[in-house]
């Protein structure tokens, strides 16, 4: 049975990259190959789909680190590159949809080998951070080579265009969720349940979250909140929410599958996220999907 189309990703199981696993499902459903350098959760996983972990060895860490500065061609292959290229040669692929920028560099020259049809998908990070980096925005160029580069907001396409890209290589395609047929209503409670859903790192400003609640929580003591997500930030947020006697109404859950999010979306009354440009390193969200869901949820 062939598998018209691949989905390329640097890792799979990873929590929040739910718009992920909808392109490897739901683009193509049951004809779709799967490529993931790493596992993240070894419960997640494709019985029914043919899929390739990577896991690199020591000596192909190199190239994986710095693959984008071998200088390209088809004789050139890693190691790497030749199995992901049997593997799609075994599966009949047509097309390639590759997740993150960065990490389509990699492959490109795979997809020209075989003569596949290659698309770049740009998500976060990928056009924002690593912009900063001049021998990342020339290595960028690349991409023009690629069939198209599919990005979720109109702000990074223009991103591309000036980097010099293609301008009619560049596809704004938003992210999609299920939208319910109707917007469930939501009964007034005596107490008003708040919810933030997101990985606590820079962008996304947990703790300016939690400074808003508490100062919130001051004027109206019905306020609860529920906070859905883990990162680097996780053990500030905790030292916040001990430090200013919070636990009674404030619970940290951590990282949760996508069922137990909508679980708390559907009890939510208000849903609560800051987007910033982390100052540090320039890093930016692309298009958040838990605000989608929350929309969806009313």
């Amino acid at each position: 049975m062939p598998y018209p189309l691949a989905v390329i990703s640097p890792s799979f199981g990873i929590k929040s990259e739910t718009f992920i696993h909808r392109h490897m499902i739901g683009l193509l459903p049951g004809k779709t190959a799967i490529v993931v350098h790493n596992n993240e959760d070894t419960d997640a996983t494709f019985p029914h789909l043919p899929n390739l972990i990577i896991h690199p060895s020591r000596k192909d860490w190199r190239w994986f680190c710095n693959g984008f500065l071998f200088a390209s061609g088809w004789s050139n292959l890693s190691p790497v590159q030749r199995r992901v290229l049997n593997f799609l040669k075994e599966h009949g692929t047509k097309i390639i949809l590759s997740e993150y920028l960065d990490y389509s560099l990699k492959w490109i020259d795979v997809a020209r080998k075989q003569g596949i049809l290659f698309f770049a998908h740009a998500h976060g990070y990928d056009v924002s951070k690593t912009l900063r980096d001049p021998a990342m925005r020339r290595q960028y160029l690349r991409l023009d080579e690629a069939d198209g580069i599919i990005t979720m907001s109109e702000v990074s396409r223009q991103r591309l265009i000036e980097l010099g890209l293609n301008s009619h290589k560049i596809h704004v395609i938003p992210y999609g969720i299920d939208v319910q047929d109707q917007c469930p209503k939501h009964e007034t409670k005596d107490v008003v349940y708040c919810l933030a859903v997101g990985r606590m790192v820079g962008k996304k400003a947990p703790l300016n979250t939690l400074k808003a609640f508490q100062q919130a929580f001051i004027h109206n003591s019905k306020l609860r909140l529920d906070y859905i997500g883990e990162g680097e930030l996780y053990p500030e947020a905790v030292q916040f929410v001990r430090h200013y006697t919070l636990e009674p109404f404030v619970k940290l859950h951590g990282a949760q599958p996508n069922s137990v999010v909508q679980k708390y979306m559907k009890n939510a009354d208000i849903f609560i996220q800051h987007s910033i440009t982390d100052p540090e390193t320039g890093d930016e969200e692309g298009l958040p999907v838990a605000i989608l869901e929350a929309m969806s949820g009313g």
